[in-house]
């Protein structure tokens, strides 16, 4: 009854059921084959460019952690260059400090030597110009003993007078 019911469905469906299992039988071929030469290769490919595309996201991954370093790196040594430029101007400025004390002590030792020299010979042409009054007062002083008196004066008495003009003139 089971048969007769079933084909009683399948008549009224319209279905033969011979062709209906040779269909199937076709249709599962087919699954069998699609399967093996085109699902799997299928497959394959998707599974290739999965891999390929997880590499390149682990390889976008690598690089942006390196720039991550380099950047670090990059900063640590504009760091460590701009504290040695810093170091330099400081040596610079005290290098540029002990050379101006060097030579503002070197200018004043300098001055300091020519204006002792300066002294020195002034002192000499003082001295120089005394004595050269000195001699045309004691000149002057025996023109004028000789022209008061009318006659030339002794050289004991000359230097006698000379003596004591220079002490009334240094006095």
């Amino acid at each position: 009854m089971t048969e007769a019911v079933q084909s009683g469905i399948a008549a009224t469906l319209g279905l033969d059921l011979g062709l209906f299992f040779a269909q199937l039988f076709n249709f599962s071929l087919l699954l069998i084959v699609l399967w093996k030469l085109a699902w799997k290769p299928l497959l394959a490919v998707m599974e290739q460019r999965r891999q390929a595309i997880e590499m390149g996201l682990q390889q976008a991954e690598q690089a942006r952690i390196e720039l991550e370093s380099a950047k670090k790196k990059s900063e640590s040594l504009v760091q460590k260059a701009r504290r040695e430029a810093r170091e330099v101007l400081s040596e610079s400025q005290q290098e540029i400090g002990r050379q101006h004390t060097e030579l503002s002590a070197s200018f004043h030792a300098d001055l300091d030597r020519q204006i002792g020299e300066a002294r020195v010979q002034l002192e000499r042409e003082r001295q120089q110009m005394v004595a050269s009054a000195k001699q045309e007062i004691a000149d002057v002083i025996i023109l004028a003993t000789e022209k008061v008196s009318g006659s030339i004066v002794p050289a004991k008495m000359q230097a006698q007078y000379v003596r004591d003009a220079i002490e009334e003139i240094e006095s």
